[in-house]
C-alpha cells in the first residue's frame, strides 16, 4: 500500500518547493467559488486526503501548519475513530481513521472538511436510495461533528 502514500520527508520537500516557488494552498470549496467564476489571485494549488486517516494528524498536519498551508481532508463518516474496514481486505492494511475530535478540531484550524460517503462504497453499484443515504447521511454527520457546513465530495474510489 506504500504506493498510495507519500512520505512525510518527501512531502516536507513538496511543500518547501510550492512555497518557494509562490504558491498558495486553497480548499475545495475556494476552488468551487474559482469555478464559479470567483479569481484568484497569485499561484494556487489544492491539496486533498481521502479517507481522514489518523497519521495525517501525526504527519500532514504539521508540516502544512509549518508551511503555513492549509488542505481539504475528505472523511467516510461512518468510520470516524474506527480504522478503513472498506479496503482492509484490498490493500492488507489496517489504518486508524480520525475521530470525530480530530476533525472538528481540524475544520477549526482552517481545514475543510469534505465528504468521502458514509461507509466508502462504490457509490456505482448500489442502489439509489443508498447513494442518497450515503451522500446526505455523511453531510449530516460531519457537519454535525465539525459544526461546519461541509460543501464538498470526493467520490470513493
Amino acid at each position: 500500500m506504500t504506493h498510495l502514500y507519500v512520505p512525510p520527508r518527501r512531502f516536507a520537500g513538496h511543500l518547501a518547493w510550492l512555497k518557494f516557488a509562490g504558491y498558495r494552498t486553497v480548499t475545495m470549496a475556494e476552488v468551487a467559488r474559482f469555478v464559479g467564476g470567483e479569481p484568484f489571485e497569485g499561484r494556487v494549488v489544492a491539496l486533498t486526503f481521502d479517507d481522514a486517516y489518523q497519521d495525517f494528524c501525526e504527519h500532514a498536519e504539521p508540516l502544512l501548519r509549518r508551511f503555513g498551508m492549509t488542505a481539504t481532508i475528505y472523511a467516510p463518516s461512518a468510520f470516524l475513530g474506527q480504522y478503513n474496514a472498506w479496503d482492509e481486505d484490498v490493500v492488507g492494511a489496517r489504518s486508524p481513521v480520525m475521530s470525530a475530535a480530530d476533525v472538528r478540531r481540524l475544520a477549526g484550524a482552517g481545514f475543510e472538511i469534505g465528504s468521502h460517503a458514509r461507509t466508502h462504497p462504490f457509490l456505482s453499484r448500489v442502489p439509489p436510495e443508498v447513494v442518497r443515504e450515503e451522500l446526505v447521511g455523511s453531510k449530516r454527520d460531519l457537519e454535525s461533528a465539525t459544526g461546519r457546513p461541509v460543501t464538498s465530495l470526493c467520490y470513493p474510489y
